[in-house]
Formats: structure tokens, C-alpha cells, sequence
């Protein structure tokens, strides 16, 4: 394969949508591939797998795409994982018991109201393993699949892509593609203007450290309600490994 791979993750069709035609664009030199899960990963494994098993899970979910695509390790530079924070790292009394919610889940700015203490148990334990996932997974640096070490980053939507795209953290899924082909297809509109709004980076900060801070900012209190992202980055970590292909196929 001429082009190198770089793998991204995502949890449903509205992120591949914005993430492939995104980074297409931007990339020419590296061949964009997306892999959809239809769900989200980090809760949906709850049930099946603990959470000490979560690198090892990442690491299958690559091994199963690579297989169906016919593709080999060293063919991938790097893989990227794309999540909604959902409010995960809120404290639990920030789930609030309203019976007006019935069986439905409802985001708030400093809050996650629920139906009955039942589901405000299940919110719980779900924040609880989410939130645990993610703490294993941002400081996951590499994939080793056989003999190759791949870079892997995380990064999120907070508290989802709707919220941090047209501001609304309660979409009806049937509305989602909709919406973001109507937002792609605006004039003058870019996708990496949109979201440079909702990330802050510090003058001199490394691109590491900025990644860092970033995931240690939205775990503090409710900011994992808050509308951010730091996709940014992605872009930033690829611009990055581009320019050390070229030097390095320069000397």
C-alpha cells in the first residue's frame, strides 16, 4: 500500500460523516478509513468485559477491522478513537431523580435528570465504567498489533457531537444526518473552524500537554456536560507525524 492508514473509531454515522470528508480533505497523502461501532463502545462493554480488559478490547476492535479490510499492521500510522463524554465524569449527585423524564435520559448544563432512582442507578454504574474506560484509554499512547507499535489517541465530543455542532445535547437520532449534511453543506462554513470555537489551546504548550490538559480539564465537575471538544488535536497530532514522514524521507 502506498498510502499510509490512519484508522479512526467512531461510535455512529454522523461522526464518520464529518470525520472521513474532514480529514480527506485535509490529508490527500494518507488514506482516511473509518470504522463504525453503531453504538456507544465504552458503555455497551459493560456487560461483557471488565473494564482491565479495555486496551485488549481497543486492540481486537483494530484486529477485526484490519482482517475485513485485508490490510496489515504496517500499513497503519495510527489510530484514533472518537467518544461522547455523556456527562461521565460528573459527580453522582449531579443525577437527578425527576419523574417527569419517565424511561428517557436528559442533559441539562449541570446535570443528567433521570425517571426513577432505578436509572439514576444505572447512569451511575455507566458513568462509573465509562469514566474508567477513559481514564485507561488517554493514557494509551500506542497499539502494538504483532510487530508494529501504532500511535492511538482518544478524544471526545462533550457532551456529544450534536451538542458541540448545533448546540443541542438531546437530538432525536432520527434527525442527526440530516442536520449535519444540512451543516456540511452551509457556505462558508468549515468543520475545523466550528470546533477551534469550543477548544482553547495555551501559547507554548506542547501538542501532548494540550491533550493531556484537555482530558483532565472535562473530568473536572460538570465540564463533561459542557459544550467542548478537542478534536482539534487530531488534526494537530497528524500534522505533526506528516511533517516528521517528509523530514524523515528527506535525510
Amino acid at each position: 500500500m502506498s498510502k499510509k492508514v490512519v484508522l479512526i473509531l467512531v461510535e455512529g454515522e454522523t461522526e464518520e460523516t464529518l470525520i472521513a470528508e474532514f480529514l480527506e480533505e485535509r490529508f490527500g497523502d494518507l488514506e482516511i478509513m473509518v470504522d463504525v461501532k453503531h453504538g456507544d463502545v465504552l458503555s455497551d462493554w459493560n456487560s461483557k468485559f471488565s473494564v482491565n480488559q479495555t486496551k485488549f478490547i481497543v486492540s481486537e476492535w483494530v484486529r477485526e477491522y484490519l482482517q475485513e479490510m485485508k490490510f496489515l499492521a504496517s500499513d497503519l500510522l495510527a489510530v484514533f478513537q472518537l467518544t461522547d463524554t455523556d456527562g461521565c465524569f460528573i459527580p453522582s449527585d449531579q443525577v437527578v431523580v425527576d419523574e417527569q423524564y419517565g424511561k428517557d435520559n436528559y442533559y441539562c448544563d449541570d446535570s443528567i435528570c433521570v425517571g426513577s432512582s432505578s436509572k439514576k442507578t444505572l447512569i451511575e454504574e455507566r458513568n462509573d465504567k465509562k469514566s474508567q474506560r477513559i481514564d485507561i484509554l488517554n493514557t494509551y499512547h500506542q497499539l502494538h498489533l504483532k510487530k508494529s507499535k501504532i500511535i492511538y489517541k482518544i478524544f471526545y465530543f462533550s457532551t456529544n457531537l450534536e451538542h458541540v455542532l448545533w448546540d443541542e445535547r438531546n437530538e432525536d437520532k432520527a434527525n442527526k444526518l440530516h442536520k449535519l449534511d444540512t451543516f456540511i453543506d452551509t457556505p462558508g462554513q468549515t468543520i475545523e473552524a466550528l470546533l477551534a470555537q469550543y477548544f482553547t489551546v495555551s501559547d507554548g504548550e506542547s501538542t501532548v500537554d494540550v491533550y493531556t490538559n484537555s482530558w483532565n480539564h472535562i473530568k473536572e465537575g460538570v465540564n463533561s456536560l459542557a459544550r467542548q471538544t478537542n478534536i482539534p488535536l487530531l488534526v494537530n497530532f497528524l500534522e505533526e507525524e506528516s511533517l516528521a514522514r517528509v523530514s524523515g524521507s528527506a535525510t
